[in-house]
């Protein structure tokens, strides 16, 4: 379950993680698009700082995108969002969503 903060900042929903400074995290994203809808500008992003484009496969094809972060060696929490450019219409579906520490 994840918090929504689009009325102070525009980023939309977050979950906040307890991590280890220094490691590197990688996140995977599955979505898909929805019929008739723009899924231009969602993104996929780490504590406000690293972000990509979610890909969205067509025709309800569900596409995976994956990015990796760093943490700061002093920082203990990670917080991903999943945002769309202060639209309120998101227009795709997630399927999953999967945090995993790298070695």
């Amino acid at each position: 379950h994840a918090e929504d903060n689009c009325t102070k900042t525009g980023q939309g929903p977050f979950k906040d993680f307890a991590v280890t400074g220094g490691k590197t995290y990688r996140v995977s994203v599955v979505a898909s698009n929805l019929p008739d809808r723009n899924s231009q500008g969602f993104s996929v992003q780490f504590n406000l700082k690293k972000s990509k484009a979610v890909a969205v496969g067509t025709g309800g094809r569900e596409v995976l995108t994956t990015l990796e972060f760093t943490v700061p060696e002093s920082e203990k929490t990670l917080r991903l969002y999943l945002y769309s450019n202060y639209d309120r219409t998101p227009a795709l579906q997630i399927h999953r969503v999967v945090l995993e520490e790298l070695p």
